[in-house]
């Protein structure tokens, strides 16, 4: 799974592309807890290329959710083709997660 991360000030700019499930989502979730425990306070994830995720997928964004929240920030999940869109509303997690609609192929 290719990751391109982008940072900026408290905010990084991550692009995904290909598939994200186990053991990957594990290792991209503790990538992504390192930056938060540097100060992050912003992340902000490009999924238009993302083909597919599972269940350690979708965990790995309730982590990073919860960990970025307890320390008084933010998850933005943007870019979600149809199918993992779909995922993520029978899931309910369309309900937590800050998913917005707009379209972005990359940053």
């Amino acid at each position: 799974m290719p990751v391109e991360i982008i940072h900026h000030d408290d905010l990084i700019l991550v692009n995904l592309e290909g598939q994200l499930y186990a053991p990957e989502a594990e290792v991209f979730k503790l990538k992504l807890y390192q930056f938060v425990n540097t100060g992050i306070h912003k992340v902000h994830i490009n999924m238009s290329k993302l083909d597919f995720i599972d269940c350690t997928g979708l965990g790995a964004f309730v982590g990073l959710h919860n960990h970025l929240k307890s320390r008084g920030g933010r998850l933005t999940l943007t870019g979600l083709k149809h199918h993992v869109h779909e995922l993520f509303q029978i899931t309910h997690l369309i309900n937590l997660l800050d998913i917005q609609e707009i379209h972005v192929e990359k940053f």
